[in-house]
């Protein structure tokens, strides 16, 4: 969404992607630093599957209590900031 802005600011010193699952492949880890829709939509199989460790810092709290088992059970480590840590 602000992919132009952000072009303007750090120009080619970061990798840029059109999509969410090219962004978590391959990653180490991910932070969630926005509420947008495409996020609370990925089925938590895809991070196990596309991430390269498998690690998530939800800066929103935009995964409910009920999400955060389904990654846990992915084998998925997530921190959501302001919310016990479910181990």
């Amino acid at each position: 969404m602000a992919l132009e802005n952000t072009r303007k600011i750090f120009g080619n010193k970061i990798t840029y992607y059109n999509n969410v699952l090219e962004a978590i492949r391959n990653s180490d880890a991910i932070i969630i630093a926005t509420e947008w829709p495409q996020y609370k939509k990925l089925e938590p199989y895809l991070f196990r599957k596309l991430m390269r460790n498998q690690l998530i810092i939800d800066g929103r709290r935009i995964y409910d209590k009920e999400y955060i088992g389904k990654l846990k059970r992915e084998g998925i480590k997530i921190y959501a900031i302001g919310l016990t840590i479910y181990e």
